[in-house]
C-alpha cells in the first residue's frame, strides 16, 4: 500500500468511527451535538479533525456513558492506566480486537518471530495459577520476568539463572527497568547473552540511555508507544528514526491549541482508536508530547512517523510570575551522552529547580553539565535559583523514569513556553 492509500483509509476509518461513536455511545452523541455537529456533517472525513478533544476528565466523569451499546461482560474488560502522573484512569478495551497481531507485526519489524523466547522487566501483577496458565499458553517458547517492584539482588541473580536457561531471543520492558537491570548488572559482575532485540516502553527513550542498553547487551535497542487506554499506536523500524504511526488501526495525531498540525511542530498527541467499539476513543488527549516526522523513512513502510515522544503535558515547571516553561526540556542534554548518562529535573516548593545528573567518566563532564545549564537558567530569568546536583543514581519510580518531578503549586500557571 502506498502512504497515500494508507493515509486515505486511515481517514476513512477515523471518520466512521467518529459516526459509530455519535449513534451507539449516549456521551458522544450529546458531546457532538453540543459542539454543533450532526451525523449528516460527519460523512464528510475532513470534519473529523473539527470534532472536540476527548479529555481524561471526561473519561473520568462519564465513563459510563462513552460506554457503547455494542459492550457486554462478554466482548469488554476493564484497563487501568497506571497513574505514574496522576490518578488512575480506567477504560473498557475490546476483546474482539487482535492486539497480539499488532504487536507482532512490530517485533517481526526488529526482526523478532512472535515464538520467540522472552524476557520481560514491567510490573507483576500474576498469580502463581495465572502464571501457571500463561506458560502454558505460550509452549513450548518460554517466558522469563523481572518485576520492576523488586529489582533486588536474589531477584536479579533469580532473573540472570533463569535468562541463561531459556536464552531468550527477545528483551521487552519498561526503560527505567531495562537501565536499572544493566546498571545493577554491570556493578555486580552478571553478564547476559545477547538477544536479537531489545523493545523498549513507558518512557522515552534518550540517546544516552539506548547506547547504554546497546552496549550492555550487545543488541539493538528499539523504542516503541503504547498506552493502557489504546494499546499499540507506534514503533521504530530497523533504521531507529522515528516511531512509525499505525495509520491502519489508529489516528495519532499532533495538536496544538485544538488545532491538526500539519508541519513538524511540537503538540500534543492525540489517538482515535478505530477498533474499540465498546469505549470509543475520538481524538482523545493522552498527555504526551511529539511531532511529526515529514519526510518519508528510509526502510519504505508507507506509514506517518512521529518524533520519539518527549514527554508529558503534565511534566513542566512553573515560575514565582505564573510562567510555564513546557517545550525542550526533556532535550537540556541533547547530544551530551559522552558526558551525561542521565538526568533529572526537580521543582521543588519554593520554585527553586535541581537538575540532578548521573555523569560519565568524561574528565569534562562536570563542565558540560553546569555549562548546558545556562539555557534554562536564561528561561527562568533570574525568578529562581537552577542548581546542578551531581548524584551516583536516578532510580525510577515502578520502573519508569521521570524527567520532570514537581512539588511547586501549579495554580498560577498563565503562559506558555
Amino acid at each position: 500500500m502506498s502512504a497515500a492509500d494508507l493515509s486515505a483509509v486511515k481517514d476513512a476509518h477515523s471518520i466512521a468511527i467518529a459516526r459509530f461513536a455519535m449513534k451507539h455511545s449516549p456521551f458522544y452523541a450529546e458531546f457532538y451535538r453540543d459542539h454543533g455537529f450532526s451525523l449528516n456533517d460527519l460523512e464528510d472525513p475532513s470534519a473529523f479533525y473539527e470534532l472536540p478533544l476527548l479529555t481524561k476528565e471526561m473519561i473520568r466523569e462519564h465513563a459510563d456513558e462513552i460506554r457503547s451499546d455494542e459492550s457486554t461482560e462478554r466482548n469488554s474488560v476493564t484497563s487501568m492506566s497506571s497513574g505514574s502522573t496522576g490518578e488512575p484512569l480506567k477504560v473498557l478495551r475490546d476483546l474482539r480486537v487482535h492486539a497480539r497481531a499488532y504487536e507482532w507485526r512490530l517485533q517481526r519489524w526488529w526482526g523478532i518471530e512472535p515464538w520467540a523466547n522472552t524476557a520481560t522487566i514491567d510490573r507483576h501483577y500474576r498469580t502463581a495459577s495465572a502464571r501457571r496458565k500463561q506458560a502454558l499458553l505460550w509452549w513450548p517458547s518460554t517466558r522469563i520476568q523481572l518485576d520492576t517492584f523488586d529489582i533486588s539482588d536474589e531477584a536479579l541473580e533469580a532473573f540472570a539463572s533463569a535468562w541463561k536457561r531459556t536464552r531468550p531471543e527477545f528483551l521487552i520492558g519498561y526503560v527505567g527497568g531495562v537501565v536499572a537491570l544493566a546498571r545493577l548488572a554491570r556493578v555486580k559482575g552478571i553478564e547476559f547473552e545477547s538477544p536479537r532485540a531489545i523493545g523498549v516502553t513507558a518512557g522515552p527513550l534518550p540517546e544516552s540511555q539506548r547506547a547504554e542498553i546497546e552496549d550492555f547487551f550487545g543488541a539493538p535497542a528499539f523504542d516503541h508507544y503504547r498506552s493502557s487506554e489504546a494499546n499499540w499506536m507506534a514503533g521504530e523500524c530497523d533504521r531507529q528514526s522515528g516511531l512509525h504511526t499505525f495509520d491502519d488501526i489508529k489516528n495519532v495525531e499532533i495538536v496544538r491549541d485544538g488545532v491538526h498540525l500539519m508541519d513538524e511542530s511540537e503538540g500534543e498527541v492525540v489517538i482515535t482508536d478505530f477498533e474499540n467499539k465498546v469505549f470509543p476513543l475520538v481524538r482523545y488527549q493522552l498527555g504526551d508530547l511529539s511531532s511529526r516526522i515529514l519526510a518519508p523513512c528510509a526502510c519504505g513502510r508507507p506509514h506517518s512517523r512521529i518524533s520519539p515522544v518527549r514527554g508529558r503535558t503534565s511534566d513542566f515547571l512553573v515560575l514565582p510570575s505564573g510562567k510555564v516553561i513546557l517545550g525542550g526540556l526533556t532535550g537540556l542534554y541533547a547530544g551530551a551522552n559522552e558526558y551525561v548518562r542521565q538526568f533529572q529535573l526537580h521543582q521543588q516548593a519554593d520554585y527553586s529547580i535541581i537538575v540532578r545528573c548521573l555523569l560519565t567518566e568524561h574528565p569534562d563532564a562536570v563542565e558540560v553539565a553546569e555549562k548546558r545549564l545556562a539555557a534554562l537558567r536564561a528561561n527562568v530569568d533570574g525568578e529562581v535559583p537552577v542548581s546542578l546536583e551531581i548524584v551516583d543514581e536516578i532510580r525510577p519510580t515502578r520502573g519508569k523514569f521521570r524527567f520532570i518531578m514537581s512539588d511547586a503549586p501549579k495554580t498560577t500557571a498563565t503562559t506558555q513556553r
